[in-house]
């Protein structure tokens, strides 16, 4: 089954870009969405449609630069997306006398710029409206968590200040969508330079300067001056944190960030998780709960019972004679399958070193030594008899000589 097919217009829209953007700015916003996106980090239920846009926009580029230079390796970080495209297009009009001439309707530099149909002027076909706008600007924030509220969820109050879009050109700084064709190119964005034999690709179709490769001169925004902000204003708001989370995770609020010209290009807000360290209790990198629990070395060679920490409260725990390591059923950290479900408390037994022995405790070990009747103590024992009473011959006997072999035996 075929991949639906995706416009490098809609590629930078998903991906939340500009025109302006090249090949570098791709790769690194890419990343970041996917750290956002992926449904491994995200458990809302449009984060996995969300994420095959992503990756279908990334998969739009790499075919582009693939198309125009062969490769989309790092040494092409500089180039722009819309100057690969540009050149792809451009080469392929070799059959037209004038390589600039883009009047014909079946031009797709036209389409593309005479058209204005540029990455973030979203129209009916995405966001159900007819106003121009880029996506407002997410708020990012670090949410500090006891291990207490980590575990079993909470609830805070953010508040902060965010600078909005202009409501009128949705952070553009233009105008109108539509704008007087740039005389310089002719409207495809690109000139042709001299081309020589030493240099390579990009010599041969290079951004237009008069339109900065928009094929199209705009006037700015009165509203704004061309700048596209708006004010700055005050919000709040109440997240609840799920249980279970997990330093690094990444709550998502949609609708919450600065506003733009339409509310479906409001920002989102980003929430951090850290869960602070505690005394006793932490969470290792396997997501499993533990504690230290200090026991003298008397009591861990005999086994019996400690008390260890819990996350609401206390419990006494048996441990076998010299055991490392006591699993605590159910006290654990919540499970990613949620519905109250907990996994096990690991209470990692740690015997304190032994200090000098008074002469009762040492009376004590020499009786337990004494009667200690392990049967390898009298193997020794009976050995070191016979050694101290034994001569040279016996301490140190020869070895057997090695039977000969009979002629013809294996």
């Amino acid at each position: 089954m075929n991949k639906p097919q995706m416009s490098i217009r809609e590629a930078l829209t998903a991906l939340e870009l500009t025109e302006e953007a090249t090949l570098g700015d791709v790769r690194h916003q890419y990343r970041r969405l996917a750290m956002v996106w992926h449904p491994d980090k995200n458990a809302s239920t449009s984060a996995a449609t969300r994420m095959v846009r992503i990756n279908l926009a990334w998969e739009c580029v790499l075919k582009l630069f693939q198309d125009c230079v062969g490769s989309a390796d790092r040494e092409f970080d500089d180039i722009k997306v819309v100057a690969a495209f540009a050149t792809v297009h451009l080469n392929s009009v070799g059959a037209s006398s004038n390589p600039f001439d883009f009047s014909g309707s079946s031009s797709p530099w036209r389409s593309a710029h005479q058209e204005r149909q540029d990455p973030f002027w979203q129209g009916q076909q995405f966001y159900g409206g007819t106003v121009p706008g880029k996506r407002g600007r997410n708020i990012k924030r670090k949410l500090k968590l006891t291990l207490f509220e980590a575990a079993f969820g909470t609830v805070r109050e953010l508040e902060g200040e965010v600078q909005d879009l202009c409501t009128t050109c949705g952070g553009d700084g233009r105008s109108s969508r539509h704008g007087r064709q740039c005389t310089a190119c002719r409207g495809a964005g690109a000139i042709r330079a001299d081309r020589s034999y030493s240099q390579r690709w990009s010599s041969a179709n290079v951004e237009c300067p008069t339109c900065r490769g928009h094929g199209q001169i705009f006037e700015s925004c009165k509203a704004c001056e061309g700048n596209g902000l708006g004010a700055m204003r005050k919000w709040n708001t109440v997240i609840k944190t799920p249980p279970g989370a997990r330093t690094g995770d990444v709550l998502v609020q949609f609708g919450m960030g600065g506003k733009s010209s339409s509310p479906d290009l409001q920002g989102e807000l980003h929430c951090s998780i850290e869960v602070l360290p505690h005394d006793y209790l932490h969470l290792n990198e396997d997501g499993v709960l533990e504690v230290n629990a200090l026991v003298s070395i008397w009591r861990w060679i005999a086994g019996g019972e400690v008390v260890v920490p819990l996350l609401d409260g206390s419990r006494v725990v048996r441990f076998p004679s010299m055991a490392h390591e006591v699993y605590v059923k159910g006290e654990g950290w919540p499970t990613p399958e949620g519905k109250g479900v907990r996994g096990d408390l690991l209470v990692q037994m740690m015997p304190l070193p032994l200090g000098e022995l008074t002469q009762e405790q040492r009376q004590a070990v020499d009786k337990l030594a004494s009667e200690d009747m392990h049967p390898f103590l009298k193997q020794w024992d009976q050995a070191m008899q016979a050694w101290t009473h034994g001569t040279q011959a016996t301490r140190f006997p020869e070895k057997p000589p090695r039977k000969k072999k009979a002629p013809g035996m294996p």
